[in-house]
């Protein structure tokens, strides 16, 4: 199954050539690669992208999708191979991220912003490129402790299919399971002893072990 790389950035860029022209060889290089194009499927960043991915000559038919805020297929770009109207408004951000293995940014205001944190927490590969926006501005860095990694940086488009290549593979695995609770260091315990108890591993004498790191005294085997 072919891996879907989502690119997202500012929606208007007629008078920002450097993004033009990135965004153009981004989407070709995208397709030339073998993955899928996905965009919110409307204008700026997502037209140029989606236009560079039919100048492929490894484009095929329905290699590139676009995700509309609205109910109305017809107002995706002309570039677009598959349009889902989605009714959502800006809830459609959080369906092109899901949907996607790996997000690259092109600049971008507070909706690309928007799209990195849902990547980010989304568990996803995410690579900015240095140019003007939230993608220059976050790149190398980590938004929270979550995760161990960080939001990688691309001088050009090569650079950028270059870390997808390199990396995307990492990121399979690295499925979102949703929002947890977040835990006392009791409640890790417990979590951590009945994986233990499932696996048929003896706890005595880890658990007093512990029991001395944490200084707890008061877990009870029910709850394990």
């Amino acid at each position: 199954m072919k891996q879907i790389v989502a690119v997202i950035g500012n929606a208007n860029i007629e008078n920002d050539i450097n993004k033009q022209k990135t965004s153009l060889e981004l989407g070709k290089l995208i397709i030339d690669n073998g993955y899928i194009l996905a965009t919110g499927g409307l204008g700026g960043v997502m037209e140029y992208v989606s236009k560079g991915a039919k100048n492929s000559k490894r484009y095929t038919e329905n290699s590139i999708i676009g995700i509309l805020p609205d109910y109305h297929s017809e107002n995706a770009n002309p570039y677009i191979d598959i349009a889902f109207p989605t009714g959502l408004g800006l809830g459609r951000n959080l369906i092109l991220i899901s949907l996607s293995n790996a997000v690259i940014a092109v600049g971008g205001g507070s909706g690309t912003l928007n799209e990195i944190s849902a990547a980010w927490q989304m568990n996803k590969l995410i690579i900015g490129l240095k140019v003007a926006g939230w993608s220059e501005k976050l790149c190398g860095q980590a938004l929270d402790k979550r995760r161990d990694d960080i939001i990688f940086c691309a001088d050009t488009a090569k650079d950028a299919i270059k870390i997808v290549n390199e990396k995307i593979e990492i990121y399979r695995d690295k499925k979102f399971s949703g929002i947890k609770k977040s835990q006392t260091e009791k409640e890790k315990l417990i979590e951590y002893f009945s994986k233990i108890k499932k696996l048929r591993i003896k706890k005595e004498q880890l658990k007093q072990e512990f029991y001395h790191f944490f200084n707890l005294k008061n877990i009870d085997d029910k709850e394990i």
